[in-house]
């Protein structure tokens, strides 16, 4: 699922994401604001908006104290804050455990943004992180009343992904061999004109690559000559073989690149145990292989003529449910609609695969009945924003 020019945005879009998560990860039970919610500057202190019914409270964030006098008022309401600073900021409003209630991401120099949250009876304070600057707290204060207010999150540290990334590095080590394995008899099976099984160890080989989404960046370059799909001299991996393939080139053409893709995945592997997955990126991973999903898979834009875009679906939901089972412990008690995208994902899987059957792979994706593409498309992107949250309570956020 691959594709060189924009391979680099594809795979990594965490300033596209912003604008997901900002709206999805109220699932989450924390508010976060990022750089897409509206943004308004000006010199004087924070406006209160109009639009919003909600009690309202304007709020200055400073680099002295992070907020003066603060105080706030049980039950769902909104925070106008405003950076007085020449800086950006990250400004959260946190519990007396310090888990996070709510936050804003990036609000920048002199400039002003809603925060809307649910607070409970409880003690509460402020933290501002400027830029280049260690984390400023506001005076704790207390709330009394009846509400319970939201869920809240406790924030996540690098050493708290380490053991989860180190599990799926393991994961991924352990599909290697059989990566390999699998090139190899694609590429035996070239040599000896066997083109009936050839295709059948294609699909097989490639969908093993597709559950591997979150492991990507740390590939390389390897993994553009393995799935890359910018066509041109340089073409080659999985989806050149594919074009020859279903395309009636003679096998004898194709085995300079099936000799390539063998060597290529010996190098993958030889390469990873070295390389690291970023346990910044982990969490993220989770929600882009969806949205990777919809823009590349389900649109047939990856399709080199073997029509097998619903067994690629499959895999790729593989992935993510073995990214949320390594994550699963941090999740558990942070996001309460885990449970739900389990469901969803199972779902979802039992569907592409009773379609691949239905269409016996007789057709691209876009060319199948309207009605189960609908369905396809509804249930992953559906997938996907369950994710969001995923992405944003996995984020490693400043302490200090």
């Amino acid at each position: 699922m691959t594709e060189d020019a924009p391979h680099a945005t594809r795979r990594w879009r965490a300033l596209a994401l912003a604008c997901v998560v900002s709206a999805a990860v109220v699932a989450a039970g924390v508010v976060v604001e990022t750089v897409s919610a509206r943004d308004d500057s000006g010199p004087t202190a924070a406006p209160l908006d109009p639009d919003v019914a909600l009690p309202q409270q304007s709020v200055d964030a400073k680099l002295d104290g992070c907020v003066d006098s603060p105080t706030a008022r049980d039950g769902r309401q909104v925070f106008r804050v405003r950076n007085t600073t020449a800086v950006p900021v990250d400004f959260e409003l946190t519990d007396a455990d310090g888990k996070v209630v709510g936050e804003i991401e990036a609000l920048g120099p002199q400039s002003t943004r809603s925060l809307d949250v649910s607070v409970g009876a409880g003690r509460y304070r402020f933290v501002c992180m400027f830029d280049d600057a260690r984390a400023v707290t506001s005076a704790s204060f207390a709330l009394a009343g009846e509400s319970t207010g939201g869920p809240v999150a406790a924030p996540l540290s690098t050493q708290d992904l380490t053991p989860a990334t180190l599990a799926y590095e393991h994961w991924v080590t352990g599909r290697l061999p059989d990566l390999v394995a699998g090139a190899q008899q694609l590429r035996d099976q070239l040599g000896s004109a066997d083109i009936e099984n050839a295709r059948a160890t294609w699909v097989s080989a490639h969908h093993l690559y597709e559950t591997l989404g979150a492991a990507y960046g740390a590939f390389g370059d390897v993994d553009t000559a393995i799935d890359g799909t910018a066509t041109g001299p340089d073409f080659s991996g999985f989806h050149r073989i594919e074009q020859g393939l279903w395309g009636s080139e003679p096998a004898a053409a194709l085995l300079p690149i099936a000799d390539r893709l063998v060597a290529d995945t010996q190098r993958l592997q030889e390469q990873f145990t070295s390389t690291h997955v970023d346990p910044l990126d982990i969490g993220l991973r989770a929600h882009e292989i969806s949205e990777d999903t919809l823009q590349f898979e389900l649109t047939g834009r990856n399709d080199f003529g073997s029509h097998t875009g619903l067994d690629t679906v499959a895999a790729n939901l593989d992935g993510t449910r073995e990214l949320l089972d390594v994550l699963r412990p941090l999740l558990t008690p942070r996001y309460s609609a885990l449970a739900e995208v389990d469901s969803e994902i199972a779902k979802t899987r039992d569907l592409v695969v009773s379609l691949d059957a239905k269409y016996l792979r007789s057709v691209a994706i876009p060319a199948v009945a309207p009605i189960d593409r609908q369905r396809v498309d509804g249930a992953v992107s559906h997938i996907a924003e369950l994710l969001a949250p995923v992405a944003a309570l996995c984020d490693v956020r400043r302490t200090g």
